[in-house]
């Protein structure tokens, strides 16, 4: 089955009504926040080779799971020194997984980035080779940047994916079951990465596959990630899909 790791969802205290909301509100860093999430959504996954006797060969068939009613926990820690830079830890725990994981972020002139992670039951922080910007400065529509950043396609295998993100909207306005929240932004990026398949094109012979990943994600002042929606589309097909979406349920800021 093909799994995503959720690089973080962070969250902070309102700003004063009526005030612009400042850049850092939307993606904040401060520590003891917890937030959680409920998922819903549907992953198609390779399953096997099937004899379709229609056409009388040996086929790669898929199946199906929900991923509805998945409960996701964050939690932001206290700052950490991670290559010299202050870092703010944030440690999710998943429902589909056991154990938790931990992803790195950092601000700077440039916006806010994830810069290390630590992959559920490791007990090593992996600096990134460079920094995967979550957020970029200015906040107005069209800023767009590159991203380069690695993918858990199974528990051994990460899988490099390149493409780009950009700001789409600055005054969104999104319902989930924590309430309603505006003034949002929304980020859409796409990315892809290639990989070989065992014997995708035979039972004997090896083939390149493509997998595309698009996300939205809508952030609120003073609370960060309220939204997430995730689509991968895997060439050929037959080899699966999958969508996802995130709803932020509850908060509590320090």
């Amino acid at each position: 089955m093909w799994m995503v790791r959720w690089s973080g969802v962070l969250v902070a205290i309102v700003g004063l009504l009526g005030c612009q909301p400042s850049p850092e509100s939307y993606f904040p860093l401060e520590a003891g926040a917890q937030w959680r999430y409920v998922t819903s959504g549907e992953l198609n996954f390779f399953a096997g080779y099937r004899y379709r006797e229609e056409d009388g060969g040996i086929h790669r068939a898929t199946a199906s799971q929900p991923i509805d009613d998945i409960m996701v926990d964050v939690k932001a820690q206290e700052a950490r020194s991670i290559g010299g830079r202050d870092a703010t830890p944030m440690v999710t725990v998943n429902q589909l997984e056991n154990g938790h994981s931990y992803a790195f972020f950092a601000r700077d002139k440039r916006g806010i980035a994830e810069i290390a992670r630590q992959a559920r039951g490791s007990n090593d922080v992996v600096p990134l080779a460079e920094p995967v910007y979550q957020l970029r400065f200015p906040l107005s529509v069209g800023t767009t940047w590159d991203t380069r950043q690695p993918m858990r396609v199974t528990d051994s295998e990460e899988l490099m994916m390149t493409g780009t993100a950009q700001i789409a909207a600055v005054d969104a306005e999104v319902t989930v079951p924590a309430g309603t929240f505006r003034r949002c932004v929304r980020i859409d990026s796409e990315s892809i990465g290639h990989r070989t398949i065992p014997h995708l094109n035979g039972r004997d012979i090896d083939g390149d596959a493509e997998i595309q990943v698009n996300t939205s994600t809508w952030l609120a002042p003073g609370v960060g990630t309220v939204k997430h929606t995730l689509r991968m589309t895997l060439r050929p097909e037959s080899l699966g899909s999958g969508e996802q979406t995130l709803e932020l349920v509850q908060f509590k800021t320090r």
